[in-house]
């Protein structure tokens, strides 16, 4: 709570507009809070048979307030860090779902029916039903989940297609490696049965074979898995790679201009292309009928 209130009342003090100190502040207030609760609720279970209205309220806010005081740290502070802003505009689905997540969970606690897990001798004085507390912990869990699919899958926040990727990149090639490894030390054991009775020349070259096939195995399954699963991309590298091979060869500047418009249409799909060509002054070629002149023209030799 200390430390919390220090640094909270720093950041505030010098950059109002960052909103990690206001929150660092908000915890301390409501560490305080929790604190003196639960010393109250403890001390009446010990001097009072009954518990009043105030020292029923105070066991139950001391038995769900946890719950903000640890996720909102593990989330907001670590979402708006440094400057106290999101990173982009795409992570305020992440930030929305975090505040619902953590508003259900202290809604199931909070209002849960039946004494408190906290303070045990005293029944929650504001419960409802149990159906609309589970209900609330269901909500919870159905947003955080979409918030985190939509952030994948719209925003590509997580990146999450180089890591399906290079799984399916690794996983084959970690599995063929393996098989082709067992392989190799069960037919070499068998070629060299008759020479020496140990097992450790076989190893020794299967190790050595399996070494080598490491590079040619990946590039052929990288190959493999971007024709299958990422095909648009596989397309596009090989459109670029046909481009580059006919440049080596091809002299003429209008045929270049063309294929090189048509190779941009093909892999990069803009809406529109222009093209500026410079040799011997300054003059352009003709664009294609649909397209017009871009702010950002490329220009080549």
């Amino acid at each position: 709570m200390t430390a919390y209130a220090t640094v909270g009342a720093l950041v505030a003090s010098r950059h109002p507009g960052n909103a990690i100190g206001w929150i660092l502040s908000a915890l301390a207030l409501v560490i305080g809070i929790t604190v003196f609760a639960g010393a109250l609720a403890q001390h009446s279970a010990l001097h009072q048979a009954r518990p009043d209205a105030f020292v029923k309220t105070a066991a139950w806010f001391d038995n769900w307030s946890w719950v903000p005081e640890v996720f909102v740290p593990a989330t907001f502070v670590l979402l708006l860090f440094p400057n106290g802003r999101l990173p982009s505009r795409g992570w305020r689905v992440v930030a929305w779902s975090a505040g619902l997540g953590i508003a259900a969970i202290s809604w199931t606690i909070a209002f849960d029916p039946g004494p408190l897990s906290a303070h045990p001798s005293v029944v929650n004085p504001y419960a409802v039903g149990r159906s609309a507390a589970k209900a609330g912990a269901l909500l919870g869990v159905l947003g955080v989940a979409v918030g985190i699919g939509i952030a994948i899958l719209r925003y590509r926040l997580y990146e999450i297609d180089v890591v399906i990727k290079r799984t399916l990149v690794y996983g084959a090639l970690t599995a063929l490696l393996a098989g082709a490894y067992l392989g190799l030390v069960l037919l070499f054991q068998l070629a060299f049965s008759p020479v020496t009775q140990g097992n450790g020349l076989a190893v020794a070259f299967s190790t050595l074979a399996v070494a080598a096939l490491f590079g040619p195995a990946r590039t052929r399954i990288q190959v493999l898995v971007d024709r299958r699963f990422y095909r648009q991309k596989y397309d596009a590298e090989r459109t670029l790679d046909g481009f580059a091979a006919h440049l080596r060869v091809e002299i003429d500047l209008d045929t270049l201009a063309a294929e090189l418009r048509a190779v941009v249409a093909e892999t990069l799909q803009p809406a529109h292309i222009s093209l500026w060509l410079r040799h011997d002054g300054v003059s352009v070629t003709p664009a294609a009928p649909t397209a017009r002149r871009s702010p950002n023209p490329a220009t080549t030799r």
